[in-house]
């Protein structure tokens, strides 16, 4: 642990080794922060954020409370003509999945004890965690004659994981839920039954719905 470095002194230390130039990767300490503090024009010392979070001048907690909205018609627009550079419903609409294979919607959260799969080859997170874990409502379970630490295979299209089950009410009938940043090793790494996609609008990320199902192992 004493050997431990900051990320960025790891840049920095690559980036000699393959002569680049170190000015692109700032070094990580007391003088550069000021100055990009200065830079951004935050008025607040390093010792005064230290004490409280720097919050603007013009910060509210209500979202709009002036009811200003930059739109064509500085109102909310539900309807939108910009939808036609996309080709897309000028209006939002809801596609229902209707295939009755995969029934389940698949979520992922963070886990409490690691930062996605940082933190995973630690012993001691490995003995708090123990193996993987997904939640299922008890309805879900029921049909599926799935019991509480069952292990079981959750599949789609995609592909395969495999969990034990926690049987819990705190899990929406429906939907099925397990931690995402497990190592390949553990076979409950959630990438493997997600399709990788873009959006429809932007052509960015595409955080969509995911369904699986679930069948209990021997």
């Amino acid at each position: 642990m004493e050997e431990c470095k900051h990320e960025s002194e790891i840049y920095r230390m690559l980036a000699k080794k393959l002569k680049l130039n170190l000015d692109y990767i700032p070094e990580n300490n007391i003088d550069n922060i000021e100055k990009i503090l200065k830079a951004s024009g935050i008025e607040k010392s390093l010792e005064e954020l230290k004490n409280a979070p720097y919050l603007p001048e013009d910060y509210d907690e209500v979202a709009f409370r002036d009811r200003k909205f930059n739109t064509v018609t500085g109102k909310i627009q539900f309807k939108s003509k910009t939808m036609k550079r996309w080709k897309m419903s000028l209006i939002p609409e809801y596609i229902e999945n209707k295939r009755t294979d995969y029934p389940l919607m698949l979520i992922s959260y963070h886990s409490y004890e690691k930062i996605n799969s940082q933190y995973s080859e630690i012993d001691k997170i490995k003995k708090l965690l123990g193996a993987p874990k997904a939640k299922i409502n008890p309805e879900d379970a029921r049909i599926r004659n799935i019991n509480h630490g069952d292990k079981i295979k959750i599949f789609n299209d995609m592909g395969a994981i495999y969990a034990y089950a926690e049987v819990t009410s705190d899990i929406k009938e429906g939907v099925i839920s397990i931690p995402f940043g497990f190592l390949a090793e553990e076979k409950a790494n959630v990438n493997d039954i997600v399709e990788s996609m873009k959006t429809d609008i932007g052509n960015g990320t595409a955080f969509h719905d995911n369904y699986v199902e679930v069948i209990k192992l021997d």
